[in-house]
């Protein structure tokens, strides 16, 4: 669903791929009382992620709101995020790095792009990521190798224009094969 005010009610339209559903939020309809939010203080927690444990134990870690707005923040200017984007959003929800995807479109007012590794397979992603346009991709070096390794020779993915990895360890051949398919400008952005 795609949210909106009346002002870019046009627009929004244009925009929302068939089936979306448009609602313009300044024209609820009777029944729905506009609440006022509370305020909230940016050093509140937002979130508590659980580490997987992989030194020793599991733990939990909170995340402020300033903490995930900064570093989301620091996401979007790495990629250089701008409103004409396209971001993939390939993690699940219940996992860290889906936020960053998440405030990081939002931040830049890009669009984001889900698509479900798990349901659907690497093997679909490179078709998927074309018929998006998706021009950022987000993603573990792991799945970056497979969809890049997976790729024929001269293919190339022409919208993609930024790669955001992290969490893994990525190595020069990587770079290699991902350099082989992706436009020359293409920014490589590894955590």
């Amino acid at each position: 669903a795609l949210l909106t005010e009346t002002a870019f009610l046009g627009r929004a339209r244009e925009l929302a791929p068939a089936g979306c559903p448009v609602f313009d939020v300044s024209n609820l309809p009777p029944g729905h009382e506009r609440v006022s939010l509370p305020i909230v203080s940016p050093d509140a927690v937002a979130t508590c992620f659980y580490t997987s444990g992989s030194t020793g134990q599991a733990k939990g870690v909170l995340q402020t709101h300033r903490n995930m707005l900064y570093f989301c923040g620091l996401y979007a200017r790495a990629i250089r995020a701008a409103p004409g984007d396209r971001l993939s959003l390939l993690f699940t929800l219940s996992f860290g790095a889906s936020i960053t995807d998440i405030l990081g479109s939002l931040i830049a007012g890009a669009t984001l792009c889900s698509y479900d590794v798990r349901r659907e397979g690497i093997p679909g992603l490179a078709d998927w990521l074309d018929r998006e346009r998706v021009t950022v991709l987000h993603a573990v070096p792991t799945v970056v190798r497979e969809l890049f390794e997976g790729l024929g020779p001269g293919r190339r993915l022409e919208h993609v224009r930024a790669i955001g990895m992290a969490a893994q360890t990525l190595f020069d051949r990587d770079v290699t094969t991902i350099r082989s398919h992706v436009r020359d400008d293409c920014v490589l952005d590894h955590w």
